[in-house]
């Protein structure tokens, strides 16, 4: 018995190499820079594009749409007119997030950001909350739903869900919440095709926790913010907005395209 056990032990000792070598069925691809030495991938679509920062030849970090052959016809997606950006996100769509750092004197402001593509530079900014100087943007569905955070100049965080057309009307995701249940919503750090959002905030207990937020489930005549219920506060979205037309003044803020 002794010796069957010694023989099956050396047959397996032969063999595990070439088990272990088979397993490895990656290849790894080389996706270069901008011309500079570093470059980080951060997200990939279904379709294969690739998106992330890459250092120029300057030596400043952009946002980067990459070349996923590895041939190095990676396309610089340029900033709002500062030095750096980062790329973090890109839908099934090809929209690409992320943020910008701009200057303006001893102070460094980050900015959320919808991409350009292209490569052209028609960058957005997606500005940040009322009351906030910085924001980035993490998370684009395929609905075009974007988030992220925004932050005042005193290191405090609000998840936020951006406006994507640039106009400003970002949401504090934490108005969208029963303010009874005792969260602070920090960051919103993904948000998958259903609308189902993810990231970090503080519980009830004080502690930074993961949360989940599920939007409603159901379609309820008379509810304008989709929070499952009637109440004043739909009224006054519709006193807000009454008598707007949108067919009349397309570019008033209160008429988002579906």
């Amino acid at each position: 018995m002794r010796r069957r056990i010694l023989v099956l032990a050396a047959v397996f000792a032969f063999l595990w190499p070439a088990c272990a070598q088979a397993a490895i069925v990656y290849e790894v691809i080389d996706l270069g820079t901008l011309g500079g030495d570093e470059s980080l991938a951060y997200c990939i679509n279904d379709a294969g594009q690739i998106v992330g920062e890459a250092m120029n030849n300057k030596g400043d970090s952009h946002a980067t749409l990459f070349d996923p052959t590895g041939a190095g016809n990676n396309l610089d997606l340029g900033t709002l007119g500062g030095r750096d950006s980062w790329a973090w996100s890109i839908n099934d769509v090809g929209q690409i997030v992320g943020y910008v750092e701009n200057s303006q004197g001893d102070l460094v402001f980050r900015r959320a950001t919808l991409f350009d593509p292209t490569g052209a530079g028609n960058n957005i900014d997606l500005g940040t909350l009322v009351g906030y100087q910085y924001s980035s943007a993490i998370s684009i569905n395929n609905a075009g739903q974007i988030v992220g955070e925004a932050e005042d100049t005193e290191g405090n965080y609000r998840a936020t869900l951006f406006d994507p057309t640039g106009a400003g009307n970002n949401i504090d995701l934490n108005i969208l919440i029963d303010p009874a249940s005792g969260w602070m919503l920090i960051s919103a750090s993904d948000i998958n095709n259903s609308g189902w959002i993810v990231g970090q905030g503080i519980n009830p207990q004080g502690e930074s926790h993961a949360f989940l937020l599920v939007p409603c489930r159901y379609k309820l005549a008379g509810d304008l913010n989709d929070d499952c219920k009637v109440d004043f506060a739909d009224f006054a979205l519709m006193a807000a907005n009454w008598l707007v037309d949108c067919r009349e003044d397309p570019t008033n803020p209160a008429c988002v395209p579906k």
